[in-house]
């Protein structure tokens, strides 16, 4: 067979901004216009046609028939009498193939139901060009009787959907006994059982060519789908895409969705669309960094639209790196001209993720190395765009890097949306645009030892306290390289969850860039560490000023930032308000920049009409071919073509919607979409939330299984019939948070989301009574309980068992007039092998006005966050009250406030004050009865919530204390709230009773990548 070459248009990385530019003028708003599209867009329609030639290559000869069972009308083979006919076939593939010739199909009979097993003595191979396919997919399976192979090709190889069965006793499925130049296609070809690799050679020609291809194992011996080593030629494509899950994932230093390794500069390519890879790791792993996908030393290598999911929980130490396109460590050769691409749907859709969950750190797509002086050069002109690359809240906590280039590129990272940082090292010349970067524990934007920058119209969410950055550079600590030559601009730096403390730019001495036109913005205090360039701080921005003359503070009026929405509206101060930068001519959606100023960071006001921008133009038309050939588990690709509104519960057909867009209001209460049981293969339905209403969409099957659940306006699922059954296929789900404050048991998991963060507070203590006693005698007021402790965790969703039940603890009770309060119970929630409770504490408030004094002790040494100690109450000063209940530390209060004391002068004080836990906000305590009782102190349940960050965060709040009265009953101590202490009560002639801890509370936010 003649080698295949793809066109330039593909192979030569120069030649793929040329292509992209091609393609630009294109505008493609349906899937109905693609044949246009492709006619217009010549370079597009060469690289696509060709590449979709080549995958489809299928031997055209006669056909050999194999049968070891009798169905399908075949009688059972025999290799002495048989012919290869459906009359006489053969019985063995061995047989087969020692008498095909060039060009030949072998079609092996069996039933999918009950696939017989054809084994080779030791193991299969090939001298001419043959192809090999049962004669229904999944109706045959090969293995061998030998341990290191199924099957060694030495000649071009077809294979269509037949399944490779390594039982974990086999090295690998198929490799490669010549040098020489072959190719290896797969059509719907399955292996299973993986011990080592499913394909594997090393130092051999191989052209792989793979559509709809699968690959598993749960073996820990298994180092991934694929090991193309040393390879002289050839290279590894695909359109339709490939998958593979790898769930024991037990050796680092290789891809577990497949390695891909040049031994000679610029022999061999790539082109991957529609990838996808879920790794889990075995805790019988080695090693130390465990990859996703792994490309070493091919230059002008494409990505397109991978989806790549990694999951570290049983190696808590090790780190991940999903994407990972580098020069090889011993021979480097060049690596430039990478292009990672995610793609972006006229319907705002976007195709090309990564989630990681890695207690252990790691990397989202790393380019290059962080340090390897020999790399340095071979990665020029590269391009990371469009992905969405998130992770656990576990990972972000850890050195967790979303994007991280180095090896002196310039590559160009370009509307990408991160959960972790972006990390420029020892490179030089980047490009950091338009970018979407938050949730990072450290900084948002990284420089070490980067030169010559270019960080322009980005917007960085600083969502950590301590140690926050927006931007940050220092010298390679490694090399010594000092940062320098940035140019930072035109970028939203803002902290609008009320991060205390933020630091926008952070800069060592010695470091040194350019600064102009950015927004900052934050609702927490601020200080010399704001603003740091070269060493020197700044507390405010007029102090900042003198650095960058033109930068200026305002609220940017995000969407929806709790929903991680960074969108603008008319209204925001990034709106209209910065000279565009270099190219800068439409935001990540495609939206056109307002010329002559565009608004700073990633986003410009949506039009009230979209106008499709140039590179929109691109991506809508990449988007529509990729889904036109199909996607791997997706039989259909037809976007949905019409819309079709349902208020309500509904069941939907195949003859009525399939292929539509299926829009549902669901208004107060669920709605469950029923599918239909009439589908037949490649139908397929796309349905979504479009109201505001507090009510969930549920996508259910006849049997009762549940594919997704919408729950919040523009959720969207697309769902297609695969293999006799309605499966999930693509999805775009907001996290959502579950407040629970009775206790659940067996409550189902919410189908595809991908880990829940859960925090879990135990009940508040109840409060002290108020002592009682004659006028003219000093009285102490009720100490104060304090809150319940609170643990947080965030599960994965492979730690998911099949319910999780969640456990609230009621409130402790509050004493009588000059009694103890009682402790409140504890809060749990478990699911699987994972149990989220708190420690234990007895930390309810005492009548001699010490509140809550044990919690301390209780949880001596214990690191997580938990609930506060409220203070010392009730001493009776000459004025005033006791002293106040100041929480612990933001975000861990809750404590009740003491209640007010009386002196031995007769003088009454108001109960103290109790705080919102998450705001520091003042509730105020009971006043002082002068001549009459005292005053009730608050009970936190009763107070409105005044900011919005009150009514959509941890609510965990304490009562106020009561006050003490000179010649009446003190007031009783207000109840907690969530978790919150209750108040002391307030003394007097009869002292006022304590008030009741808050029942315990759990929140857990549902996350889906």
């Amino acid at each position: 067979m003649t080698e295949i070459t793809l066109p330039p248009a593909i192979l030569a990385g120069a030649q793929t901004e040329a292509l992209i530019e091609a393609a630009a003028q294109v505008n493609v708003a349906t899937a109905a216009s693609i044949a246009a599209a492709i006619e217009q867009a010549s370079a597009m329609q060469v690289a696509a046609t060709a590449l979709a030639s080549i995958l489809s290559v299928k031997p055209s000869g006669s056909d050999i028939i194999v049968s070891s069972v009798a169905v399908l009308g075949v009688p059972v083979g025999d290799d002495t009498t048989g012919a290869g006919t459906f009359a006489a076939p053969y019985l063995t593939v061995t047989k087969a193939l020692s008498v095909a010739a060039d060009g030949q199909m072998i079609r092996l009979n069996g039933l999918p139901s009950a696939p017989p097993t054809y084994t080779a003595a030791a193991a299969y191979g090939n001298t001419v060009r043959v192809g090999i396919e049962p004669l229904i997919p999944g109706g045959a399976i090969l293995t061998s009787g030998g341990t290191t192979r199924i099957l060694q090709m030495s000649a071009d190889l077809w294979l269509g959907a037949v399944v490779f069965d390594t039982a974990g006793t086999i090295d690998r499925a198929i490799d490669v006994g010549v040098t020489s130049h072959v190719n290896l296609t797969l059509s719907g070809t399955r292996f299973k059982n993986i011990k080592t690799f499913g394909v594997y050679t090393s130092g051999a020609n191989i052209s792989m060519f793979l559509e709809d291809t699968h690959f598993e194992s749960s073996y820990s011996t298994c180092k991934g789908a694929y090991y193309l080593y040393n390879l002289t030629g050839g290279g590894i494509y695909s359109l339709t895409g490939y998958r593979a899950d790898i769930t024991a994932h037990g050796v680092s230093g290789f891809g577990a969705g497949g390695t891909i390794h040049a031994a000679t500069a610029g022999a061999v390519s790539v082109y991957l669309a529609n990838v996808v890879v879920r790794q889990v790791a075995s805790a019988a792993g080695v090693g130390n960094v465990y990859e996703g996908l792994l490309i070493q030393n091919i230059s002008n290598a494409v990505i397109v639209a991978p989806d790549i999911e990694m999951d570290m929980t049983a190696l808590p130490l090790n780190s991940a790196a999903a994407l990972v396109i580098q020069p090889s460590t011993s021979s480097p050769l060049d690596t430039s001209g990478f292009v990672v691409l995610g793609l972006l749907r006229a319907d705002g859709t976007r195709l090309g993720r990564i989630w990681c969950h890695s207690p252990g750190g790691g990397y989202g797509i790393l380019a290059g190395y962080e340090t390897l002086v020999a790399a340095n050069g071979l990665m020029s002109g590269g391009r990371i765009e469009g992905m969405s690359i998130k992770c656990s809240a576990a990972t972000r906590d850890a050195a967790w890097h979303g994007i991280l280039n180095g090896c002196k590129a310039d590559t160009i990272i370009k509307y990408n949306e991160v959960s972790g940082s972006i990390v420029l090292k020892e490179d030089d010349g980047a490009r950091v645009l338009g970018n979407v970067v938050y949730g990072c524990s450290g900084a948002d934007m990284r420089l070490k030892g980067s030169l010559n920058a270019k960080i322009y119209h980005n917007t960085f969410i600083l969502s950590a306290s301590a140690g926050s950055y927006g931007l940050q550079a220092t010298n390679n600590p490694t090399t010594g390289t000092v940062s320098g030559g940035w140019d930072f601009a035109g970028n939203i730096i803002a902290a609008p969850d009320g991060v205390n403390l933020p630091r926008f730019v952070a800069t060592d001495a010695g470091n040194g860039g350019a600064y102009g036109e950015n927004l900052y913005y934050a609702t927490g205090t601020l200080d010399a560490t704001a603003w740091v360039d070269a060493g020197v701080g700044a507390a405010s921005l007029a102090a900042w000023q003198t650095k960058e003359p033109s930068a200026s503070w305002g609220d940017p009026n995000f969407r929806a930032p709790l929903a991680e929405v960074f969108e603008i509206s008319a209204t925001s101060a990034a709106s209209g308000r910065v000279t565009p930068k270099t190219r800068w001519t439409a935001d990540r959606n495609g939206a056109p920049a307002a010329l002559p100023l565009s608004a700073a960071g990633a986003y410009e006001v949506a039009p009230a009409v979209a106008v499709p921008a140039t590179e929109q133009q691109l991506l809508d038309t990449v988007t529509a071919i990729t889904d036109m050939i199909g996607r791997v588990n997706t039989p259909s690709a037809a976007l949905p073509t019409a819309d079709v509104a349902i208020t309500g519960s509904a069941a939907i057909t195949v003859a009525a919607h399939s292929s539509k867009h299926v829009k549902v209001t669901t208004g107060a209460s669920d709605a469950v979409i029923l599918l239909d049981t009439t589908a037949i293969t490649s139908s397929l339905h796309m349905v979504s939330k479009v109201d505001t209403g507090s009510g969930k969409v549920i996508v259910r099957t006849t049997g009762g299984v549940d594919l997704a659940w919408l729950c919040t306006q523009s959720d969207w699922v697309i769902v297609s019939w695969w293999s006799g059954a309605w499966g999930a296929e693509r999805w775009r789900i907001k996290s959502w948070r579950q407040v629970i404050r009775t206790s659940l048991a067996s409550q189902p998991f919410p189908p595809l989301a991908s880990a829940v963060h859960v925090v879990v507070r135990g009940a508040g203590n109840g409060g002290a009574g108020g002592v009682s006693g004659a006028a003219g005698t000093a009285r102490n007021g009720g100490g104060a309980g304090a809150a319940g402790i609170v643990l947080r965790r965030t599960i994965a969703r492979a730690a998911f068992g099949p319910t999780w039940t969640a456990t609230i603890g009621a409130g402790g009770l509050g004493g009588a007039a000059g009694a103890n309060g009682s402790a409140g119970g504890n809060s749990s929630f478990a699911t699987g092998s994972v149990l989220v409770i708190p420690v234990t504490s007895v930390g309810y408030g005492w009548a001699n006005g010490n509140g809550g004094a044990s919690v301390a002790a209780a949880i001596a040494g214990y690191s997580l966050p938990m609930g506060d100690t409220p203070s010392w109450g009730g001493t009776a000063p000459p004025t005033g009250g006791p002293a106040s209940s100041n929480p612990v530390g933001r975000g861990c209060g809750g404590g009740g406030g003491a209640g007010g004391g009386v002196t031995a002068a007769n003088v009454p004080s108001a109960g103290k004050e109790s705080y919102y836990n998450d705001i520091n906000t003042l509730i105020p305590g009971g006043p002082a009865g002068v001549g009459t009782s005292g005053t009730a102190g608050t009970s936190a349940a009763t107070v409105p919530a005044v900011t919005t960050t009150y009514a959509n965060s941890e609510t965990t709040t304490g009562g106020s204390g009561g006050g003490g009265s000179d010649t009446g009953t003190g007031g009783p101590g207000g109840d907690g709230h969530d978790g919150g202490g209750g108040g002391g009560g307030g003394a007097g002639i009869t002292g006022g009773a304590g008030g009741k801890g808050g029942d315990g509370v759990i929140y857990a936010k549902w996350i889906y990548s």
